[in-house]
């Protein structure tokens, strides 16, 4: 009997960990997401209500239960009443958790996009910046080379065709 008051027990710290464990959860999603918070809420107050209602009576009856017919009562009124309840409950919080990933999948979308909107700005104003240094350093060459050397060249020719009277 030791024993059976001893996982009893152990049985009943779990479940205490595992509801505040949830409650604790709970509330910390309602809080980082406020606008769940409503679906949230309703989540926690329907799980509240099955445990003191339906799911409730079925840990009260498998508690008082020294027979294996009464812990098998307390198992077959779970599987009729709490079951459910709680099968629901778990269903609902699926479908809240399928809109947070979708939100987070649509917020991802919209992140790439203009994350590759960035890209493309980015790399034509790059190759604009390329294509305006080739073009200053192309006049700078002209005018800081090409010019003098073609001036110098032309009074070259000059010179050769017997033109004395050129600046030099």
């Amino acid at each position: 009997a030791s024993s059976t008051e001893e996982d009893t027990q152990r049985a009943k710290n779990t479940t205490s960990e595992a509801v505040n464990s949830f409650d604790k959860s709970m509330t910390s999603a309602t809080h980082l997401l406020p606008s769940y918070s409503d679906m949230f809420r309703s989540i926690t107050s329907r799980y509240d209500n099955a445990r003191n209602g339906a799911c409730g009576e079925v840990i009260r009856t498998a508690e008082a239960s020294k027979t294996a017919e009464e812990s098998t009562k307390a198992l077959a009124m779970h599987n009729e009443k709490c079951s459910p309840e709680l099968n629901r409950i778990i269903a609902d919080a699926v479908v809240v958790n399928t809109k947070m990933l979708d939100e987070v999948q649509r917020e991802s979308d919209e992140a790439a996009t203009g994350s590759n909107r960035t890209f493309w700005f980015t790399l034509f104003g790059i190759a604009v910046s390329i294509l305006v240094i080739i073009g200053v350093a192309f006049v700078i060459v002209r005018r800081g080379i090409v010019t003098p050397i073609q001036a110098g060249v032309n009074t070259m020719a000059s010179l050769g065709k017997g033109e004395l009277d050129v600046d030099i």
